[in-house]
């Protein structure tokens, strides 16, 4: 399970809506001052994402609590929103190159492959919105609240070391 610390800004029925930190790859860590990481989420600002969750405990506005995805869930959403697009775009690109040559003769074979490719792409990005549609009420694919938290969080940090 997959977890991150969350606030409670708001009630509605029986979900509520929490917001999390956006941290760089390892946010509390001194070194991220050289760290390229540390430096584009200092030169970005994001907003935090709010997502709602299911609960089941007495929880109120203002609460810490610990919100956790199963790790399974998480890397199937990373292949659907990443490689699927990806690999819808290279199976366009070298179909068209292969197959349509033949037949549009007077454009290169070059710009055939990249408009195919970018058709692919879109191909792809609309079977993932239709994706995600169709997972949207699959319970697994939720967050859920595992916890309450304590108001002191400890994290680590670790130091890489060179060799």
């Amino acid at each position: 399970m997959i977890e991150q610390i969350a606030t409670v800004v708001e009630l509605e029925g029986d979900a509520v809506w929490v917001e999390t930190q956006r941290h760089s790859a390892c946010g509390v860590c001194a070194m991220n001052k050289g760290c390229g990481a540390g430096l584009l989420a200092k030169a970005f600002r994001f907003s935090s994402p709010r997502l709602k969750v299911k609960h089941t405990q007495d929880i109120k506005v203002g609460d810490r609590v610990v919100i956790g995805v199963d790790e399974q869930v998480l890397v199937r959403g990373s292949f659907a929103a990443y490689i699927v697009p990806i690999l819808f775009m290279l199976g366009f690109a070298m179909l068209g190159e292969s197959l349509l040559p033949e037949v549009l003769t007077s454009i290169s074979s070059d710009v055939i492959g990249a408009l195919s490719g970018m058709i692919g792409l879109a191909a792809g990005l609309m079977w993932l919105k239709h994706h995600s549609q169709s997972i949207g009420d699959d319970r697994r694919y939720h967050p859920l609240i595992l916890k309450k938290s304590a108001d002191h969080i400890s994290t680590t940090c670790l130091k890489s070391e060179s060799y």
